[in-house]
């Protein structure tokens, strides 16, 4: 009995020294997947410019006004929004050793706007402030800040295809010191194709090339992705996302090359105009060609939105 203890108290201390060893890595991870796993894509074109009907005489031009008049009485390009989700994970540190499963507290605030301009352009620019809190192993617990701005091109020629720029910049801190152990400037390019198959539901699909330019210079990578995913509007106030992503990650150091494909299905009732409650699962596979990356992790959870647009 005593040798099993020993021999328990030896696993677990490997398993303890081996995740802070990981540490930066997993919480790095946790951060670049925060996306994928909570926030679905939104449908290209939602933001686009109404187009008003052809006119002739005076009747056509009053109705044209009128429909000018609502459409920027509807439009509200400000939305604030705060978010308290809580999952569970299969794999906290991200490893194919020993994984192990805990539960994490996300809690986000951020700010966001987005409006049309003419010719078919879309600006939008963000700002969301993000907390992670471990139940288990709190050494892993981060803050996370990101802010964002993009700009988008729906083209009418190109069968409806959207284009997309944008640049993101992210900074990682831990929670006890408040030191700053992760920056990263990204550069996405990208092209969006969403086919439209009633006022309840679409499908979309893309591709995604984006450039890192990272301190920790270990974990600097570029990445290009092709996704697809759908969305459907089941009730007046639920709605449900499934998406589907394959990636290639490039890090500049070691020869690193990891390939990465996660699934993610969401689902979201909202009470009022002003607050919803989520579901959501995820899982993720990344198999890389230095052994120690390549890991399995699933995460489930819910969680309740607050928002405001004017």
């Amino acid at each position: 009995m005593k040798w099993q203890l020993a021999l328990q108290f030896t696993l677990t201390s490997l398993s303890l020294a081996h995740l802070r060893s990981q540490t930066p890595e997993p919480r790095i991870n946790q951060a670049r997947q925060l996306d994928l796993q909570t926030v679905p894509l939104p449908a290209a074109g939602d933001f686009a410019p109404t187009e008003l009907p052809a006119s002739s005489g005076d009747d056509g031009d009053s109705f044209g006004v009128q429909q000018l008049l609502r459409d920027e009485e509807r439009l509200r390009p400000f939305r604030t929004f705060a978010d308290v989700s809580a999952f569970v994970t299969s794999n906290v540190a991200l490893t194919r050793v020993k994984p192990a499963t805990d539960a994490f507290l996300l809690a986000t605030f951020g700010f966001e706007y987005r409006r049309p301009v003419p010719r078919g352009f879309q600006i939008d620019a963000g700002l969301r402030l993000a907390t992670f809190r471990y139940n288990e192993f709190r050494q892993l617990d981060f803050n996370s800040i990101d802010a964002g701005v993009g700009v988008s091109y729906h083209t009418s020629k190109l069968t409806g295809l959207d284009l997309f720029l944008r640049y993101n910049f992210n900074e990682l801190l831990g929670v006890k010191s408040g030191d700053v152990f992760f920056t990263n400037h990204t550069l996405a390019l990208g092209a969006q194709k969403t086919v439209v198959f009633s006022s309840a539901h679409y499908a979309f699909a893309g591709v995604t090339g984006q450039l890192g330019f990272s301190d920790a210079k270990s974990a600097e990578r570029s990445e290009a992705s092709v996704f697809a995913g759908y969305h459907v509007q089941l009730t007046r106030n639920l709605q449900s996302d499934l998406l589907y992503r394959y990636a290639g990650l490039f890090y500049t150091e070691g020869g690193r090359t990891d390939r990465n494909q996660t699934l993610s299905w969401g689902l979201r009732y909202r009470f009022t105009d002003w607050s919803n409650v989520s579901a959501s699962g995820y899982l993720g596979r990344n198999r890389s060609n230095r052994a120690p990356f390549s890991y399995d992790v699933a995460n489930g959870g819910g969680g309740l939105t607050f928002n405001l647009q004017f």
